[in-house]
């Protein structure tokens, strides 16, 4: 088994830089083979499907990352078709610069890193995270004029903004390195989520990823990971002890900073923001859990 996870770890991983490679050399050079090139991946998707029902083993967190990534580039004509335009997009701008294809080069990466821009010799080469393949064209400008002008700054700004939007969430998901497991001993997650979504998201929020920690913190009693769009909740609220709605409560808190994000001023970050603190009073019985949490000797300020 261990044979056969690392030798598709490597066919995965080889496979993925072999075809961005051809994919950006073929757009360079002018060869429009985008029929070839989509049907190349869908079939190498079918032999790996085909390889991975057979041996019924489970895929390395590595392995995971770059199926994730494939089969999302896969599964829908539009999802292929952007990259494809974001390709063309990047090359008519370097050659609108008067950069050289031959000396600098493009590929998106199945990483939880945004982008990276590195110089090696006389090669330039940005790598960027496939979620950003659906950020618009006057993103993508307004991104390859930072960073090609050395405004490094802007240039995460942008991407960070990006990453905290709504259509890069399911990317965030995939790079995750926090399993979900909503599935307690005696609470679900997912079951609480989907109720806060309905009472007080209007079923607005996509899942994030759910998980019980695995260490039993007292001092925290949740976390969110804005890099992993997780929510991590202490394994001491999996209790018959601990009442639902406090668990509720420490699961909407969390959700809350997603939703509100980090507020930055004056050098400082804040998540606890006035607008976060009148949110999180919108719990039902929010003094009761509150005075609950106390009577169990918990922090009621979950992070």
């Amino acid at each position: 088994m261990v044979t056969y996870q690392r030798r598709l770890k490597l066919g995965l991983s080889a496979f993925w830089k072999r075809y961005f490679s051809l994919l950006w050399r073929q757009v360079s050079e002018n060869h429009d083979e985008r029929h070839y090139m989509r049907a190349l991946l869908h079939r190498q998707i079918e032999s790996w499907h085909h390889t991975i029902r057979t041996n019924n083993a489970p895929l390395s967190p590595q392995a995971r990352q770059y199926w994730r990534f494939l089969t999302w580039l896969d599964a829908d004509d539009t999802h292929w078709n952007r990259v494809y335009a974001v390709v063309q997009l990047v090359l008519t701008f370097f050659r609108d610069h008067q950069i050289s294809p031959l000396t600098h080069t493009f590929c998106f990466k199945p990483s939880k890193q945004l982008w990276a821009y590195r110089k090696r010799n006389r090669q330039h080469i940005l790598n960027i995270s496939l979620g950003f393949a659906l950020a618009d064209d006057n993103w993508w400008h307004a991104f390859l004029t930072a960073v090609l002008g050395g405004d490094y700054a802007t240039a995460r700004q942008l991407s960070q903004d990006f990453a905290n939007s709504t259509l890069y969430q399911p990317f965030r998901r995939m790079v995750s390195v926090i399993a979900h497991a909503p599935v307690g001993q005696v609470y679900n997650l997912a079951e609480l989520f989907h109720e806060i979504n309905t009472t007080y998201f209007n079923g607005r929020l996509d899942m994030p990823t759910l998980a019980w920690s695995k260490r039993r913190t007292y001092a925290k009693l949740g976390s969110y990971h804005f890099n992993h769009d997780a929510v991590v909740i202490s394994p001491i609220l999996d209790d018959k002890q601990v009442d639902r709605e406090i668990v509720s409560y420490v699961v909407y808190h969390e959700l809350l900073h997603r939703v509100h994000g980090v507020v930055e001023r004056s050098g400082r970050r804040y998540v606890h923001t006035p607008a976060f603190r009148r949110d999180e009073k919108r719990f039902l019985h929010y003094d009761h859990v509150i005075a609950r949490l106390n009577e169990l000797n918990l922090r009621n300020d979950p992070s």
